[in-house]
């Protein structure tokens, strides 16, 4: 699972794991660089990218 910097905590990524879910996320300040952390920026232009170019497709910024 991908998530943001705002979804941590030992608890959390120990449920995760219960369940055979690996959570992949950049490092919060302080943290030691996470695995996958350097193709986060290139993903996250890549997702806005789609994201505007859907919006233009379908019209939704224009009521």
């Amino acid at each position: 699972m991908i998530g943001d910097k705002n979804y941590f905590g030992r608890t959390f990524e120990h449920e995760l794991a219960q369940q055979g879910i690996q959570l992949l996320r950049s490092a919060r300040k302080g943290e030691q660089q996470r695995s996958g952390g350097s193709l986060f920026k290139p993903l996250r232009q890549v997702i806005e990218s789609v994201n505007e170019t859907f919006k233009g497709h379908l019209n939704l910024e224009q009521h």
